[in-house]
């Protein structure tokens, strides 16, 4: 019975390690730049950020989050934004818990 037990450790030890190298491994598809830029609706007056992000593998995506009506938020937020670059484009959960009120 330990026997079978050592081998199901073992198995699980190569599993785990193996995991390790490919998380800590170079991104599949790293993030290049993050261009953020403020508009704000004729109509509404509503306030946006438009995000651009652009990869390695010369890949672009817009998107969009709140802007705020107090500048040392906005600088702040867009100092997260660009802590993005060298992140893997694909780990939306990882960006999402780096880009405030994203999920």
């Amino acid at each position: 019975m330990s026997t079978i037990v050592s081998a199901k450790r073992s198995r699980l030890a190569a599993l785990a390690a193996r995991s390790m190298q490919t998380a800590v491994a170079k991104p599949q598809l790293a993030i290049r730049n993050v261009i953020a830029r403020a508009v704000k609706e004729p109509a509404s007056g509503r306030q946006y950020v438009l995000l651009k992000i652009e990869t390695d593998g010369g890949l672009a995506g817009w998107g969009e989050t709140a802007a705020t009506s107090d500048a040392a938020t906005t600088v702040a937020r867009l100092a997260t934004f660009r802590s993005l670059v060298g992140k893997d484009a694909l780990a939306s959960q990882l960006i999402a818990e780096v880009v405030p009120g994203q999920r």
